[in-house]
C-alpha cells in the first residue's frame, strides 16, 4: 500500500478502517486477532503483516526522501529509476480503483532489486 500511496501522491492510506478487534491484544484472557501480533505458544510476537508493513513504511519514507532530494538536485536518470520502478509495483498490485479480491504473484527478486537500486540512487544524491 504505501508504494501505491506515493504513486498516487496521497498523504495516507486507511490502516485496518473497516475492522474492530483486539489487534494489540491488550485483554489479557484473549488470544490476540490476526494483524500486529500473533501469540506462537510460548509468548506474543510480531506478525509477518505487521513486519511488512513496518518495510512498507520504510520504503515510503525512502521513496520520499529520494523525491525530495530529485527535487533540491534533478537527475533524470534517477527519476526515470523512481518512476519506472514506483509504477512497476504498483502496476503489479493495483489493476483498478480497487484492488482485485484474486491473488496476484509479486516477483520479489525484481522488487528487491529496485529497493537495492533506488537506495544506491537516493546514497548518490546526497
Amino acid at each position: 500500500m504505501p508504494w501505491q500511496i506515493f504513486y498516487y501522491d496521497m498523504e495516507g492510506g486507511g490502516y485496518w478502517v473497516y475492522h474492530s478487534a483486539d489487534h494489540w491484544a491488550t485483554d489479557p484472557k484473549q488470544e490476540p486477532g490476526f494483524g500486529a501480533v500473533a501469540f506462537d505458544g510460548r509468548e506474543l510476537v510480531t506478525t509477518r503483516r505487521w513486519e511488512a508493513t513496518r518495510d512498507g513504511i520504510e520504503d515510503f519514507n525512502m521513496l520520499d526522501m529520494l523525491r525530495k532530494c530529485l527535487n533540491q538536485k534533478p537527475d533524470k536518470e534517477i527519476q526515470k529509476l523512481l518512476d519506472e520502478s514506483v509504477a512497476s509495483v504498483v502496476h503489479k498490485t493495483l489493476t483498478r480503483t480497487w484492488r482485485d479480491a484474486t491473488d496476484y504473484d509479486l516477483e520479489y527478486a525484481e522488487f528487491r532489486s529496485n529497493r537495492e537500486k533506488l537506495g544506491r540512487a537516493l546514497e548518490r544524491l546526497q
